[in-house]
């Protein structure tokens, strides 16, 4: 006799897992994350890896069951592939590649100063940003490096000082996933304020034809006087001094004068017109 038994075949898997909606962030960031479905639906899944190199991983990260969610967190930017194994060994791969990943800062080059730390009435300062990744987000400046105050868009890479002060000026940039730059600092001295001089006559009624013209304690730091001229040119002084005595000439009853002086110093040229009434005797 010849007995015959069916015998049901239902466990071999040839099927590789699958790999769906995988995906990586569109936002810029100081790292990325992929995503995505693993799925086995015939003897389950067993791990996966991610390499940024196309060769199969020996170590595998161990999963189980039918389906699992990826969160993968990557540092760089690059192909990266994705490696899925089942139970009994088949193994799937794809790639994706990762291009919103900013983990380097701003290069902020140093700063131009058309003054160069000296004194001045103003300032051109400009400097050069490299930034390759999400773009710059702000660029600030201080005077302290503690508080940092934002810069207008317009002045991003540089503007003009025109401000009175005495201070050292810090920048830096910040790109738009929060990395800072280097700080660059320049000096300024800028000095807007006018010299201050007196000037009065020789005597009362002016009965000579000499104007004194002398400085105040306040303007010893802003120089020597260096010229003086009338306003039609005639009086004239040439020389670097503290006081001066003018030679106005001879002019007509309360005649007004108006006179140009100059001065210069450690803080640079100034010029001052004033503007006198003098009451003079006819000499």
């Amino acid at each position: 006799h010849i007995t015959t038994k069916s015998l049901v075949i239902d466990k071999i898997d040839t099927m590789h897992p699958t790999i769906e909606n995988l995906q990586t962030s569109t936002d810029w960031g100081t790292t990325n994350i992929i995503t995505g479905s693993l799925k086995d639906t015939e003897s389950g899944l067993r791990g996966y890896q991610i390499t940024k190199e196309k060769v199969e991983p020996k170590e595998y990260i161990e999963i189980s069951g039918t389906s699992f969610e990826v969160n993968y967190e990557v540092g760089e930017n690059g192909s990266y592939y994705i490696w899925v194994k089942d139970k009994v060994g088949n193994v799937y791969q794809t790639e994706i590649e990762v291009n919103k990943v900013d983990s380097t800062a701003p290069v902020l080059s140093s700063i131009t100063n058309s003054s160069n730390g000296s004194w001045a009435q103003n300032a051109t300062l400009s400097w050069d940003i490299e930034e390759n990744g999400s773009g710059i987000s702000k660029v600030e400046y201080s005077t302290d490096t503690t508080i940092w105050t934002e810069l207008p868009k317009e002045e991003w890479y540089g503007f003009i000082s025109e401000e009175e002060r005495e201070d050292t000026l810090y920048i830096r940039v910040t790109d738009n996933v929060g990395n800072i730059s280097n700080i660059e600092s320049t000096i300024l001295k800028i000095d807007v304020t006018p010299p201050e001089v007196t000037l009065y006559k020789t005597e009362d009624n002016w009965v000579s034809s000499t104007l004194s013209v002398n400085t105040y304690e306040s303007m010893n730091s802003l120089g020597k006087i260096y010229g003086a001229t009338k306003q039609d040119g005639y009086v004239s002084f040439d020389g670097e001094n503290d006081y001066i005595d003018l030679d106005l000439g001879n002019y007509d009853f309360n005649e007004t004068i108006t006179m140009r002086i100059k001065f210069k110093g450690d803080k640079g040229e100034k010029n001052q017109e004033f503007f006198n009434n003098f009451e003079t005797a006819g000499v």
